[in-house]
């Protein structure tokens, strides 16, 4: 993985156990000053210093290189809540389940930023994917991965996806087989289509936003692409007065516009200072 990150190789990666998520990992911290990682999976699997499929991003959630992480599509009930505690303390993020099939486009940003993302196919509800012990009947529909796999496809930052623990002895079928065909299909689709934005008030390809804040010094400045209509945010880093554009959505931007200053935005300025 590292000399195809060396050789800035984009890999796609059909996995066993999505511990190999981890290995990937490793691969990144060698090559990148900082990784962004989401994962797409039905559990948050943190937990012994032991590397398995059950505990691996204990050990990734240590690494000084992670710069923000992300998880969609979890379910509550599957999720220890010492390890939702753990998120919320770190900084990190986790969409749950509900949340994110009723708007599947929030998960566009974090993808968007992401270095590699990590798909479990147990996030996919049993009847569209069978081939896992630890399907659900709850889960995200084969149309969510197909446009979550997209999403990473589009993404200039993504330079890994890769979907893990399909298991043929448990497909019916081979459906959950074709489901991962097509997901590559889409992230493929998404990757010829790939367009690198740099947001730039100097840019006649961008619209800037200014939200002032009476009780805040920093100004928060938004930008729209003119060309994908996709939105980013500044934040700052107080020690080097240099300002980091996050990859966001236009609800943040509305957020601030009523004077509430975005989750995302004091996320990120507690993580950069």
């Amino acid at each position: 993985m590292l000399e195809l990150l060396n050789n800035q190789v984009t890999a796609i990666l059909m996995g066993g156990s999505q511990d190999l998520t981890y290995g990937a990992f490793l691969a990144f911290e060698q090559a990148k000053p900082s990784v962004i990682l989401v994962t797409v999976d039905s559990r948050i699997n943190a937990g012994a210093e032991a590397i398995s499929a059950d505990t691996y991003l204990q050990s990734i959630w240590k690494s000084e290189k992670l710069f923000r992480y992300c998880n969609l599509g979890h379910q509550q009930y599957l999720v220890n809540n010492k390890f939702q505690t753990q998120i919320d303390k770190s900084g990190f993020e986790a969409i749950r389940l509900g949340a994110l099939r009723n708007n599947l486009a929030q998960a566009e940003p974090c993808i968007r930023d992401a270095s590699l993302v990590s798909f479990d196919i147990s996030s996919v509800r049993q009847s569209d994917a069978p081939a896992n012990p630890f399907a659900s009947p709850n889960g995200l529909y084969a149309e969510d991965s197909c446009q979550l796999a997209r999403y990473a496809g589009l993404s200039d930052h993504v330079s890994c996806f890769g979907i893990f623990e399909v298991n043929p002895a448990f497909d019916i079928q081979g459906q959950t087989s074709h489901l991962a065909a097509q997901m590559i299909w889409y992230f493929i689709e998404g990757f010829i289509q790939r367009r690198t934005e740099i947001p730039s008030s100097g840019s006649n390809d961008f619209k800037v936003f200014i939200v002032n804040h009476e009780n805040m010094e920093h100004e928060l400045t938004f930008y729209k692409s003119l060309v994908t209509n996709r939105w980013w945010m500044e934040v700052p880093e107080i020690a080097t007065g240099k300002s980091y554009p996050i990859a966001c959505t236009q609800d943040e931007y509305q957020q601030a516009s009523n004077h509430d200053i975005p989750d995302l935005w004091w996320r990120t300025f507690q993580r950069i200072n």
